[in-house]
């Protein structure tokens, strides 16, 4: 239970991230990593102070991963910086679910486990999504008359349409109607 909630923190947290960095696109992306830098570090800090059971790493290789954590997020959050200065938080949020395919394939090749099915049949399907959403994000960036986008809105046009077939034909609401969802008495009892 504690681990979805800190998964679910995380992508609150990394939504506010993606809006404030963009909001601040025409701050330089070394001051931004600067201060993300120092600020977790002073966190850091108080939280390793705070821990009764901290222990510093003696082995070798796990200084040498502890580092390699470090540079890696250091490149990746400049990476994100420069993307939210170019590009819109909710395309670059969206490219970001990439993140399952590269843990995928790090886990398999450096751990040797391989995702259950069940995992990659679902990481399979949010990459689906999320192209088609990010292609069609980029179709309405192209030029009107341009041959790439009335080939990618075709495309669009007959995925709907062959999604209209399986709906089922609703008659507009009169402004006084109420949905038939919502099931409201014609008198309401009173108490005796």
């Amino acid at each position: 239970m504690w681990g979805c909630l800190s998964a679910l923190a995380s992508a609150i947290f990394s939504a506010s991230v993606f809006v404030t960095v963009r909001h601040m696109k025409q701050v330089d992306s070394t001051v931004v990593l600067f201060w993300t830098a120092f600020v977790g570090l002073i966190i850091s800090l108080v939280a390793t102070a705070a821990a009764d059971d901290f222990i510093f790493p003696t082995d070798l290789q796990e200084i040498s991963y502890i580092i390699g954590v470090g540079v890696l997020t250091l490149i990746s959050q400049e990476a994100l910086t420069r993307a939210l200065r170019l590009e819109s938080a909710g395309l670059i949020s969206l490219l970001r679910t990439g993140d399952i395919v590269w843990a995928f394939v790090w886990q398999i090749a450096l751990f040797h486990v391989v995702p259950h099915y069940f995992s990659i049949i679902g990481a399979i399907m949010v990459v689906v999504c999320v192209m088609f959403v990010s292609l069609r994000e980029a179709t309405e960036k192209l030029p009107p008359g341009s041959r790439l986008r009335r080939a990618i809105q075709a495309i669009n046009g007959a995925t709907e349409d062959a999604g209209r077939c399986c709906r089922r034909k609703r008659r507009p609401l009169h402004h006084n109607e109420v949905p038939a969802l919502i099931a409201v008495p014609e008198k309401v009892p009173t108490a005796v």
